[in-house]
């Protein structure tokens, strides 16, 4: 089972996507917290990462960035 983790800050969207994944049988973790995105998505290991662009804090093509300098995961 694929692990998909969904970075989003508006509440509705998030569970909605976790709801509508959930329902096609995949493993789902959530992100609520985003002082420290980047250190949650390397402890999680996601197989898949859904996140919005417009993110407290920081944009998330700013930790896409990050996360491609430090990391294996394929972006």
């Amino acid at each position: 089972m694929y692990k998909i983790m969904i970075v989003e800050d508006e509440v509705n969207i998030r569970m909605e996507l976790k709801m509508i994944l959930e329902n096609a049988l995949y493993e789902t973790v959530l992100i609520e917290e985003f002082d420290q995105v980047v250190e949650q998505i390397k402890k999680s290991a996601p197989d898949i990462i859904l996140m919005d662009v417009n993110l407290p804090n920081r944009s998330g093509l700013e930790i896409c960035a990050e996360l491609r300098k430090s990391s294996a995961i394929p972006i």
